[in-house]
């Protein structure tokens, strides 16, 4: 037996890799699958107790160094990020036995977790890491349609403010990072934990009013519940539409949901009038028109917020299947005899309306949640963070937008939905609801 108090032989040393190896497994299996992957190779050069650990997390490489020269008097791990070079270093007191090492063992990989998603942000027009303390977004082209209406189209690549004031003063500023048209008349300043509360106020009162002059604008709390659910919905309609970069509209997602959970913490009279048009959806259908109700995807993100979406989840359904009726009569589709030719001729011509739906349903599945308590532990998980969810509901959610860009007929809807099929007669029956109701409200 060696100073250390552990037998310097092969048996001891193949025991502690498998122990460290297992129990790295475990912190695996704690945190998020595929959260980090862990290799252990013990340098052939190196002292017998001195471990390395190659680790892989959000596609940035480190090495792990446990170093038990000393152990039991003293033990440490140390963390060093290639791409930054640090090193973070905990040490252990030498009360601590080998059992004990990985309860720090996930300390530091909790605390790398913190610090990589920090560093790894990085500007889309400099291709640079982005300081904590540098204000940092998403750029944002507002345009009229001819109805005089805002039509905002995002750009889902984050950029340093800094950054984007220098492209606007250097015309023949160009870097391969950064492949997206920057015409821009807006900036959507991302949540950090602190907030630019008068910028992004700025930003509501010029959607809402073209005010852009700092001297005269005002926001009202209103202007929230109107602004922020239809930017947020914008990142829907740009996968399904444009193909968008999934992760990039999650964060933006994300962002947007963090803003506004920010506001209704803010102001809990948000909370009362979102009730209330809950309600009022519920209980009345002149509040369903889209006189009352100009989006129902937007509502959707509203009723989920509050947690009172599977309240009215059906009649939401029920509304947004009326609108789509629109599509149809647009197609020039005859209805009056509802075959399986005219069903698929129906479900093609409302397909990526659907597709939107869906896609706002799985949003507040997996990023709103069903329940107060899921909603507070996903919050806490992504304040750690600055807003970017865990890996793994980044994944659950591109599963379930391949299979919404996959779907063929409306049983696929119902899947998608309700979790369950409806017959042929069941299919044309709603069809036909769809369509009476679509007169009745005078939407043709």
């Amino acid at each position: 037996m060696d100073k250390t108090g552990i037998n310097n032989d092969v048996s001891v040393r193949k025991n502690l890799e498998k122990l460290i190896l297992f129990e790295m497994k475990m912190v695996n299996n704690k945190f998020e699958k595929g959260f980090f992957k862990v290799l252990l190779d013990v340098d052939e050069h190196m002292n017998l107790f001195n471990l390395k650990c190659n680790i892989s997390f959000n596609g940035k490489k480190a090495l792990l160094i446990l170093n038990l020269d000393n152990y039991p008097q003293h033990v440490s791990v140390s963390i060093v990020e290639n791409n930054i070079n640090t090193i973070k270093n905990i040490k252990l007191k030498h009360y601590m036995f080998m059992d004990k090492i990985m309860c720090y063992l996930q300390e530091v990989f909790s605390k790398f977790e913190h610090i990589d998603t920090l560093s790894g942000i990085r500007c889309s027009i400099s291709g640079e890491l982005i300081r904590s303390d540098e204000l940092f977004g998403y750029s944002l082209l507002i345009r009229k349609d001819k109805y005089n209406r805002n039509i905002i189209i995002p750009n889902f690549d984050i950029i340093s403010k800094n950054s984007l004031n220098t492209f606007h003063k250097q015309d023949t500023y160009k870097n391969p990072h950064f492949k997206n048209n920057l015409s821009t008349n807006g900036f959507l300043f991302f949540y950090k934990n602190t907030f630019q509360e008068d910028e992004f106020e700025r930003l509501i009162t010029l959607l809402k009013h073209n005010n852009v002059n700092r001297e005269t604008f005002k926001m009202k709390k209103r202007h929230i519940i109107e602004i922020i659910p239809s930017l947020m919905n914008k990142a829907i309609i740009e996968i399904i539409n444009r193909d968008a970069n999934i992760k990039k509209a999650v964060i933006y997602y994300c962002n947007l949901l963090r803003i506004f959970n920010y506001y209704i913490d803010k102001y809990p009279e948000l909370k009362i009038e979102m009730k209330r048009r809950t309600k009022w959806f519920d209980l009345h259908e002149k509040y369903r028109h889209k006189r009352e109700c100009q989006d129902v995807n937007e509502f959707l993100i509203i009723s989920g917020i509050i947690h009172e979406f599977d309240l009215i989840k059906d009649k939401i359904f029920d509304e947004f299947g009326i609108r789509t009726m629109f599509w149809v009569y647009k197609h020039n589709i005859n209805i009056e005899l509802l075959d399986m030719i005219t069903v698929s001729k129906i479900f093609n011509a409302c397909k990526i309306s659907w597709q939107i739906y869906l896609l706002s349903y799985y949003f507040k599945k997996y990023l709103i949640k069903d329940t107060p308590e899921d909603t507070q532990i996903l919050r806490q998980k992504m304040d750690k963070s600055y807003g970017i969810p865990p890996a793994s509901y980044i994944d659950k959610f591109t599963e379930q937008v391949v299979k919404i860009k996959n779907i063929n007929c409306f049983d696929d809807i119902f899947m998608l939905y309700e979790g369950q099929h409806k017959s042929k007669d069941e299919t044309v029956g709603l069809i036909k609801f769809f369509n009476r109701k679509y007169h009745d409200k005078g939407y043709g």
